[in-house]
């Protein structure tokens, strides 16, 4: 693949970090995920979620003489994390977030949590800071976390143009293509970490992708021919690796907007470095956007992707 595509691709030198198995939490009940980790104890985990990214301003609007919300900047923000030795760090991550539980007297009785219940049941301070703790405690266990964004428009990218396999091409504008993206960046991240570590083994590795609704991309085509991709179904509420990412994503986020900071690559670098793990950082710009691009007009079908057997419990 030509290099050119893989825009602003940005590695860290690695840290080293040791591991220590604490005792299998009692809570972990999960069978989906349980199963992920039994199958995946002798590989490496890289585990991918995505959040959208957003920033609102209070712009005054002469006509209707008030202020009013307006989106100055919209991108879509993907964590990929990757876990060495997955049974350890499944032990420890429910061990942590079950000590986290009782000192923010979280009532919620899962063995872990997404970022989303944090929020639902903590102030947002109160969030964040779990989540800061809790990628603290456990960042040991992870050997390094992938971040992708998307860059758009700029002046010769107002428009995106999508289709052209079975069905008629048609014009998108830029700010509404990104918005688009939302379900489906979590395997154009996992895209991304593939460019940003093209020496490494994949065939030594299994992606675990919390799931997404999309239209067929060249993205989805380059990921799932070059690594063995499991999908789960509410990944940030049943998977421990993919709630680790989801964490990860909601913490930059916040953290990047605490310290008044912008989506740059310096600027995540600058949030992460503190911590053990190794960081990467791609965005995708012009140059691949035709990665991301859908071509035909067909939802991608995940059936023989998905981890199975699939639990749900209310």
């Amino acid at each position: 693949m030509d290099r050119s595509v893989k825009a602003g691709t940005v590695r860290r030198t690695s840290k080293t970090s040791g591991l220590a198995p604490d005792k299998m939490d009692e809570h972990l009940c999960c069978r989906q995920c349980l199963k992920g980790v039994r199958s995946s104890i002798f590989m490496k985990v890289v585990a991918f979620d995505a959040k959208k990214f957003q920033r609102i301003r209070n712009i005054w609007n002469a006509d209707k003489a008030k202020e009013e919300k307006t989106t100055v900047f919209l991108s879509q923000l993907g964590i990929g994390v990757t876990i060495p030795e997955p049974e350890a760090f499944v032990k420890r991550y429910v061990e942590v977030s079950q000590d986290l539980r009782r000192e923010f007297d979280l009532d919620y009785a899962t063995p872990f949590f997404s970022s989303a219940c944090l929020k639902d049941n903590l102030s947002f301070f109160g969030a964040a800071n779990f989540a800061r703790q809790l990628i603290t405690r456990v960042q040991c266990y992870i050997e390094s976390v992938h971040c992708s964004y998307i860059v758009l428009p700029t002046p010769d990218t107002t428009n995106i143009e999508v289709g052209g396999i079975m069905c008629a091409k048609r014009q998108m504008p830029a700010m509404r293509f990104i918005e688009s993206l939302g379900s489906a960046f979590s395997y154009l991240t996992a895209l991304g970490y593939i460019w940003a570590h093209e020496d490494a083994d994949f065939g030594d590795m299994e992606m675990h992708i919390d799931s997404f609704r999309s239209r067929h991309t060249r993205a989805w085509g380059a990921v799932k021919d070059k690594v063995p991709v499991k999908i789960f179904y509410k990944g940030d509420e049943c998977n421990p690796f993919i709630s680790c990412a989801d964490i990860l994503a909601f913490y930059l986020d916040y953290t990047l907007a605490a310290q008044k900071l912008k989506l740059f690559t310096d600027d995540i670098k600058r949030v992460l470095d503190p911590y053990e793990f190794d960081t990467t950082v791609q965005f995708f710009d012009a140059r691949s956007q035709h990665y991301c691009a859908w071509q035909i007009d067909q939802i991608i079908n995940m059936s023989s992707h998905l981890a199975r057997p699939i639990v749900f419990c209310r």
